[in-house]
């Protein structure tokens, strides 16, 4: 394969004919993902058919993340075009009264671009869509019109979605903008019913959020991945009792994060339980654990990656655990001695791959006569998370901060070859 990827790799960079074998669709996929995290493949779409017919589905995976303004209302022009004639009709009769450019008239496009949609965040796409609003805006449009227009667009948008992307497997619902027209589309709950994974992120708790996650835990039920990151005020006992209904509905839950719960978190715990021989993933962050959560925790011993992050009530009962597959271990103990951190690593080091710490624990690793790294012979990454209670941290302050870390870890570790890396919000983000 990495024959294959020089060549790639030799094209993309420079524009010499290339004579290419023709590959299996399987393992260009698979050679074009990689080249995709490198580097851009809108050059590619250029090569030949063939190329263009590999490198299309990965654009449109998810066209909406990153996309630079400039671009959107491109984006949006190409869906539009693939609207029926009923959806255009519809979308021109109900923009009319706010402006008069939609001029587009449904035509086969080269590809049925919604078909490959995989993923859809809602703040993406309302970023997309009222950024495409302002472009066909003048001057003389009012102001209060824009959040109407671009909930005029999103609602065909869905409908389109609805209709045409079967491939679509993960949403994250990450703004509350208005969805009881999306609720009564047709085939709306077959659109759901596909879902392998499913983000709540830190938007306004609303009924346009409740309505369909009630949905997801009525037509739901093969949902791999599960996130649910809000503010703890969200966290009311009838939206806790939600995500445990969500949980129980899943045939087999893998990954699963929690954030931001200040009490009442057992019953997602005791909802858990019955998939601890599908669990691989925890991620639990700034939540107020008790006695029977962290029996229940102790429990999954199928899990390869583990994240407790600023816990309250983790106590020296989690060491009754057994982790047999463990590789990934992020702790951070605000709340907690970091005596638990020591033993966690004493105990499960030699099998660990990767280990994260927040930049407080600092003195943790540091420390001459406690190299608690040396318990780890097998780690070849190190993630350093970013986050500090009631404070904003800059980026000349986690440049540093990292600065000081790498340092501080090849002075005590010289032979070792590990990569350092931080978690922050352009990479991944535990807290946002």
């Amino acid at each position: 394969m990495r024959y294959f990827l020089n060549i790639i790799v030799s094209l993309l960079n420079k524009p010499e004919k290339v004579i290419l074998p023709t590959l299996p669709p399987e393992i260009m996929q698979q050679i074009l993902k990689y080249v995709q995290e490198t580097s851009s493949l809108h050059s590619s779409l250029l090569v030949n058919r063939y190329w263009c017919q590999n490198v299309v589905p990965l654009l449109w995976n998810n066209p909406f993340k990153q996309l630079p303004k400039r671009n959107s209302h491109r984006l949006i022009r190409t869906y539009l075009l693939c609207l029926n004639k009923e959806e255009n009709f519809l979308l021109d009769f109900n923009l009319k009264p706010y402006l008069n450019v939609m001029n587009l008239i449904p035509r086969r496009t080269l590809f049925e671009y919604p078909f490959f949609l995989n993923e859809i965040s809602f703040k993406d796409l309302e970023r997309v869509v009222s950024s495409t609003i302002l472009k066909w805006c003048d001057r003389e449009t009012k102001q209060e019109h824009k959040p109407i227009m671009a909930q005029i667009v999103i609602s065909i948008l869905f409908q389109l979605f609805t209709r045409m992307s079967s491939n679509l497997r993960s949403i994250i619902l990450n703004n509350g903008f208005d969805t009881p027209e999306l609720i009564n589309l047709t085939n709306f709950n077959l659109l759901l019913s596909q879902l392998r994974k499913l983000k709540v992120l830190f938007t306004p708790l609303s009924q346009n959020i409740i309505q369909p996650l009630d949905i997801i835990s009525s037509n739901c039920k093969d949902l791999r991945c599960l996130d649910f990151r809000l503010s703890s005020l969200n966290y009311t006992p009838e939206f806790i009792q939600l995500i445990s209904t969500i949980i129980k509905s899943q045939n087999y839950i893998s990954e699963f994060t929690i954030a931001n719960i200040s009490n009442g978190s057992d019953p997602i715990f005791s909802s858990l339980h019955s998939h601890k021989k599908s669990l691989k993933s925890l991620k639990i962050i700034h939540t107020q654990l008790t006695e029977p959560s962290i029996n229940i925790i102790n429990q999954f011993n199928k899990l390869h990656t583990l994240t407790l992050c600023f816990c309250g009530g983790l106590s020296i009962s989690i060491m009754k655990c057994n982790f047999p597959l463990l590789r990934n271990l992020h702790l951070s103990y605000l709340y907690y001695s970091s005596d638990i951190t020591t033993k966690f690593i004493e105990k499960y080091g030699k099998s660990l791959n990767q280990i994260g710490f927040n930049f407080t624990d600092f003195e943790v690793i540091s420390s001459n006569d406690n190299k608690i790294l040396s318990l780890c012979p097998n780690i070849t990454e190190l993630s350093v998370s970013f986050y500090a209670k009631q404070a904003t941290l800059d980026h000349d302050f986690v440049e540093n901060e990292m600065i000081k870390w790498k340092q501080k870890i090849d002075e005590l570790y010289s032979l070792r070859k590990l990569n350092i890396f931080s978690l922050d919000n352009s990479k991944e983000s535990y807290y946002y």
